[in-house]
């Protein structure tokens, strides 16, 4: 599978041409051949399967043989991660992304350890980009999940309110995860802590806003491994509530 720059659907029996980076990854490290049979995706929701009819130095021409136009998934999941010390945030992002997450927001939690200086935010929010490209790949994931600019509690507070669901992950929390009903459709949020945790201040305004503290169990689940945990439990909660009606 390899990725297309976003833009118009092409028709069946069109030829596609596939440039640039990940042109090179198909010629020069995969060696694709002509004869073989491709997928192509736009990151979008656009996926198309065709058969590799010519290969140039710098280009790739695929046949369209099948163009799928995938729906966006009737509950979006927003996890807030806070970030997280050194490579774990791109760690969180490819076990997100191979989750089911939709979009990603770093949050610059009171105890995160990392810290995002404002003339390094976007290289920070590039990387985590990134990741969430390259976890898509190897998962065959249509959409790419998006990572927005890193947030505030404030604005955490707000994409709360904004949300038909959202729970706060806390070890201490009363309520299992096994005992919370998601929402079925619209927008769930999760909000994720750092390596510390989150502060009591900041669970106190989370659920102000609207937020349901949640525990994943008895034992202390890794920041990078948490938002994967919470999007895997929770979206089979939801196929499992939407299968009984």
């Amino acid at each position: 599978m390899f990725f297309t720059d976003p833009g118009s659907t092409p028709d069946v029996g069109e030829l596609v041409v596939l440039s640039g980076p990940e042109a090179h990854h198909a010629i020069a490290v995969v060696r694709v051949r002509v004869g073989e049979l491709i997928e192509l995706v736009d990151g979008d929701g656009i996926r198309v399967r065709g058969t590799v009819e010519c290969i140039e130095p710098k280009h790739l021409h695929v046949r369209a043989e099948q163009v799928i136009i995938e729906p966006a998934p009737a509950l979006a999941f927003t996890v807030i991660q806070a970030i997280p010390k050194s490579d774990h945030g791109e760690l969180a992002v490819d076990l997100m992304t191979q989750a089911g997450v939709d979009t990603v927001v770093p949050y610059a939690a009171s105890r995160s350890v990392s810290i995002w200086r404002a003339d390094k935010a976007e290289k920070s929010r590039a990387k985590w980009q990134q990741a969430a490209a390259a976890a898509s790949k190897q998962s065959r994931r249509a959409r790419i999940p998006r990572v927005h600019a890193v947030a505030s509690l404030v604005q955490v507070c707000e994409l709360i309110a904004d949300a038909d669901c959202a729970v706060v992950l806390h070890e201490q929390a009363r309520i299992a995860v096994a005992d919370h009903a998601p929402a079925r459709t619209g927008s769930m949020v999760i909000v994720v802590g750092p390596e510390g945790g989150l502060d009591d201040a900041e669970v106190a305004q989370m659920c102000s806003a609207g937020a349901t503290a949640i525990s994943l169990g008895p034992r202390i689940v890794r920041s990078s491994a948490a938002g994967a945990f919470a999007v895997t439990y929770l979206s089979a909660q939801t196929a499992a509530i939407s299968a009984m009606g």
